[in-house]
């Protein structure tokens, strides 16, 4: 493949494959010979007339404003019969999934330095970019965290831009695939394929890729069901029951364990969430992507330093920071955990690990010991073990009276003596009653345990 030659439909001009950067499902990209800044995506199968018109219509309503945010197709690559094969756009390099900045170990891993100031950035870097492309009269329809890619400066860029949903001026092109869990309620149950959707559908999708970014991963629908049989994250969707909102409860709804509050992102964001995941969403619209950049501008500008833990920054509405309260639930450390590498001369940066060492949150006073308690018998107990030694004695002595009834009166039946003399001796012997046994052993048993 990589010695294929392919013609742009709009520069004339003919480029050369190189080497294979990715491979998809429905195809791979690849360099180009010659150009740093760009690569081509070419299907494994030609693409039919439908796909091909909206690729043609894509390169026709390139934007720089959008070739700056987006993997967005700028030409069409045909080979040498004259059929569509794939289309250039963009490289993209030096960038990382955006799922990988949600969990603490991952985001350790692919941003070692990211506090939480860096996840409300890269939150206004996502919005500004589904605002640009709203602005131009496109959807992206397919909302997800599969399409979004972050740069360690925080800036972001759109890709699969293919699947979007692109306007011209005597058409639509429709996104014809989407995923369930950042779908619009609305829009459930309804098949994608020649769905028109709009800017308000793209919306939730984006207030959902936000609160997963700034609640650790987590989904807005997902949490526990004070109700009988399970709550699926779609059927939450669908009926609105937003884990973590106001009217949570009447829905049956609680958030999940070592989770912040919705107010930890600040009255603001809060609100915004509130309304985008709400009913009144669906007809009188949800936060647009300019909305969200104000109230996470907001949001970044009144964080505070934590004093426990330098590498934690909280709103300074709060009365106290709310991820040590989540580590402390959790045992899991959100921030700073620098990953530690030799540098160039195989030595470890000890004010990295020092700085590592003094971010650890106090873990506070020890709780008092309990109180040492002397060990004493219970008096059933030395009853029982009494019971035990008597009987072992009677045993005994039966065993002797018979022994000697044997050998002493052998000829006048000795055997037939000293099995007398033992049903004798078990007759008349005192015993403890049933209910003295069972205390005894129920005392027993509490020494056993104790």
């Amino acid at each position: 493949m990589n010695s294929m030659r392919l013609t742009l439909a709009r520069a004339r001009s003919v480029i050369r494959l190189g080497e294979e950067l990715g491979r998809g499902g429905e195809g791979s990209v690849f360099a180009i010979e010659g150009q740093s800044d760009h690569v081509a995506k070419v299907y494994t199968t030609p693409p039919d007339p439908r796909k091909t018109q909206k690729m043609l219509a894509m390169t026709e309503v390139a934007t720089p404003s959008l070739v700056k945010i987006a993997a967005w197709p700028v030409d069409l690559a045909m080979d040498t019969n004259g059929r569509p094969r794939g289309f250039i756009m963009p490289r993209v390099s030096a960038r990382r999934d955006i799922h990988e900045l949600y969990g603490p170990k991952s985001r350790a891993e692919a941003f070692p330095e990211a506090d939480f100031r860096f996840l409300v950035h890269v939150a206004a870097n996502i919005s500004r970019a589904l605002a640009v492309v709203h602005e131009q009269g496109h959807v992206v329809g397919d909302v997800n965290h599969g399409n979004i890619l972050v740069g360690p400066d925080g800036t972001v860029m759109l890709i699969d831009c293919d699947s979007f949903q692109v306007s011209n001026e005597s058409h639509i092109y429709t996104c014809d695939v989407g995923v369930p869990l950042f779908t619009a309620p609305e829009l459930h149950g309804r098949p994608f394929r020649g769905l028109e959707r709009t800017a308000n559908h793209d919306r939730f999708g984006l207030a959902v890729l936000l609160f997963h970014l700034l609640f650790m991963g987590r989904h807005p629908f997902a949490g526990r069901h004070s109700g009988a049989g399970e709550m699926p994250i779609e059927r939450a969707i669908r009926e609105y029951r937003f884990a973590y909102g106001p009217d949570r409860a009447l829905h049956g709804m609680e958030r999940p364990p070592g989770t912040v509050q919705l107010e930890a992102m600040g009255p603001m964001v809060a609100q915004l969430f509130i309304a985008a995941f709400g009913r009144d969403g669906a007809n009188r619209g949800r936060p647009d992507a300019g909305r969200w950049v104000a109230g996470l501008h907001d949001l970044k500008s009144s964080l505070c330093t934590c004093s426990r833990a330098s590498s934690h920054y909280y709103a300074q509405q709060l009365a106290s920071c709310p991820w040590c309260e989540v580590e402390r639930q959790t045992a899991v450390k959100l921030f700073g955990q620098r990953i530690l590498a030799p540098g160039p001369t195989g030595a470890i940066n000890v004010g990295n690990l020092w700085q590592m060492i003094t971010s650890v949150p106090d873990p506070g006073e020890d709780p008092p010991l309990p109180a040492q308690l002397l060990w004493r018998r219970p008096p059933d107990l030395a009853f029982r073990q009494a019971i035990k030694a008597t009987r072992k004695a009677v045993g005994f002595g039966i065993l002797a009276i018979g022994v000697f009834s044997c050998t002493v009166f052998a000829e006048q039946g000795g055997v037939i003596w000293a099995l007398f003399s033992y049903g004798l001796a078990y007759a008349f012997w005192p015993r403890p009653s049933r209910q003295r046994l069972a205390a005894a052993e129920l005392a027993l048993t509490k020494a056993r345990t104790s």
